[in-house]
């Protein structure tokens, strides 16, 4: 029908079933959401619309997700033609929907008052681990790491899900030392969980600068459980320093076959493929990153540079758009969309492209760089050469820039 696929929708273009030309031909286009329905929240001031709520609570009684005259929650649909009820308290079941519909939307301050109002009515293992990810997405990873904490301490089996991720918002606040407490408060739960310890330890390792011990301990936790993909995350960029990313390959093949819809997995392996020059195949596991995950930049990012990798220009800018809108403000992303498109043949687009990066950072090299050659590609020798000058003021030691000038003819002498 030619209509852009929602990303919060569930499930995935199956886009690897296609010809490539019949997809560089009619390309995926996204859009974040169709909406829900009517019902729409005060997300500017954080606050939920009282009658959006209440038409929100109708419609979850209507399909059984919130509990009937009883008090109790139900989980059948109502019989066709039986009336609504009247007004009623809402349950635990309600406020948590009504999160999840919220988190949904990215409305994330909403999703936060609904899940406290949530453990106000009953404490449940789930609610804590929904606001643990909620007050992450705000930005209070702090928070996060005391939701948790008060979770843990209520549920202690919550801690075989959570003490990883706890440690890990700890260790990257640096945190360390109240990571290593909280490790020994749960450790008990962490022993009971293959590899659960290793990967803490190494976190712990690795933020004390032993990485020769981070590494082994990492190494441990994906020999234990190779479909917790969170110690090969952190592995990876100590593998590639050394040039031995290869060495996670094994344990990556062996998570997406363990859980072939975890986008983490997808996209760790063709990070590693990527970096071992099999550009093929890391394009085949990123496209099954981005599938799984469509809104993740990163995987956006890492697809569309090994589409520029492998040679598919004009692919490669159609992810680098893609990128683009995801992240508007991002430099990076318009440099790659101006090197695709100019190594694919549109010089104009090119330019254009390298213009909205330079707009971004005016004082970056990169983006006078890029958008020099543009120029130069495209005819406009007069105006590549005055990019050029210019950022060479600002950054008169830069090889590329001082290369370009030397390679550009110079400016015709007046009445020459």
């Amino acid at each position: 029908m030619g209509l852009p696929v929602a990303s919060d929708l569930e499930g995935e273009v199956l886009a690897r079933a296609l010809e490539p030309d019949f997809r560089q031909q009619f390309p995926v286009r996204t859009i974040p959401t169709y909406g829900a329905r009517s019902v729409e929240a005060d997300t500017a001031a954080g606050a939920v619309d009282p009658e959006a709520q209440e038409e929100l609570l109708r419609l979850l009684q209507g399909l059984g997700y919130v509990g009937d005259e009883s008090g109790g929650t139900g989980t059948a649909p109502r019989a066709a033609g039986r009336p609504a009820p009247g007004p009623e308290r809402p349950t635990v079941t309600y406020h948590r929907n009504l999160a999840t519909y919220h988190l949904n939307r990215g409305e994330f301050t909403a999703a936060e008052a609904s899940l406290r109002a949530a453990l106000a009515l009953k404490p449940l293992p789930k609610t804590y681990q929904l606001l643990a990810e909620t007050l992450v997405e705000l930005g209070r990873p702090g928070d996060a790491v005391a939701a948790l904490e008060s979770g843990m301490e209520a549920f202690p089996d919550l801690a075989l899900e959570n003490v990883l991720w706890a440690v890990e918002i700890l260790v990257g606040q640096g945190r360390a030392g109240e990571a290593a407490a909280l490790l020994a408060r749960h450790a008990d739960a962490a022993r009971r969980k293959p590899g659960l310890e290793a990967a803490c330890r190494g976190l712990l390792a690795a933020a004390a600068g032993r990485e020769g011990e981070a590494v082994a301990l990492y190494l441990e936790a994906l020999e234990s459980d190779p479909s917790r993909t969170m110690p090969a995350r952190h592995l990876l960029p100590l593998l590639a320093r050394r040039g031995e990313a290869g060495r996670l390959e094994p344990f990556l093949r062996q998570a997406v076959r363990m859980e072939p819809r975890g986008d983490e997995g997808w996209g760790l392996l063709g990070a590693v493929l990527g970096l071992e020059k099999r550009q093929g195949e890391a394009v085949e596991a990123l496209e099954q990153a981005v599938a799984l995950a469509p809104g993740n930049s990163q995987w956006v990012r890492n697809l569309a540079v090994a589409l520029g990798s492998a040679g598919r220009h004009q692919e490669a800018a159609a992810t680098f758009r893609r990128l683009t809108a995801l992240l508007p403000g991002d430099a990076g992303a318009w440099l790659g969309l101006g090197t695709a498109l100019r190594l694919g043949g549109d010089g104009e687009g090119a330019v254009a492209a390298f213009r909205r990066a330079a707009e971004i950072d005016p004082a970056g090299a990169e983006p006078a760089l890029g958008l020099a050659v543009a120029l130069a590609q495209t005819g406009q020798a007069d105006a590549a050469r005055r990019t050029v000058e210019e950022a060479l003021r600002r950054h008169p030691a830069h090889p590329g820039l001082r290369k370009l000038a030397a390679d550009l003819p110079a400016a015709p002498r007046s009445g020459s």
